[in-house]
């Protein structure tokens, strides 16, 4: 069994992970690789929204946690916010700081105002800090 923190991430080993009955994961000669057409699957995912990907996402292309945590342990999933990661490597674009702090922000989230004015290059806008806006804050 695998210990989780307060907010859902697994702690222990990357030995530990590895053992665990990682989900999406293959077996090639003693040796615990990840099924590459779910890799891919991320990869393409990612390259349409600037290098990152959200949680939930992952979620939906199959994943379980246990195969998240394992892709973060091996050094594919790097966290760049809490349920978002970037994929293969940290270093990001201003896009997709942008991309990842929306992501943080749920699916309703949007960039708005001076950040999407930079996001589109309208103007002179250059915005630092990303602004964001939920559809329906009152959902918090």
């Amino acid at each position: 069994m695998v210990a989780r923190g307060a907010d859902g991430v697994i702690l222990g080993s990357p030995q530990a992970l590895k053992s665990d009955a990682i989900e999406k994961t293959r077996d090639y000669g003693g040796k615990t690789q990840t099924d590459p057409v779910i890799d891919r699957a991320i990869a393409a995912l990612a390259e349409r929204q600037h290098g990152v990907v959200a949680i939930w996402q992952l979620l939906a292309l199959g994943l379980g946690t246990d195969a998240i945590q394992y892709r973060v342990s091996i050094g594919r999933l790097h966290r760049i916010h809490r349920g978002v990661y970037a994929v293969g490597y940290r270093k990001l674009t201003r896009q997709g700081h942008r991309m990842a702090a929306v992501l943080a922000y749920g699916r309703d989230a949007v960039l708005s105002h001076r950040s999407a004015a930079a996001h589109w290059e309208i103007g002179q806008a250059v915005s630092l800090r990303p602004e964001q806006y939920r559809l329906y804050p009152d959902r918090l």
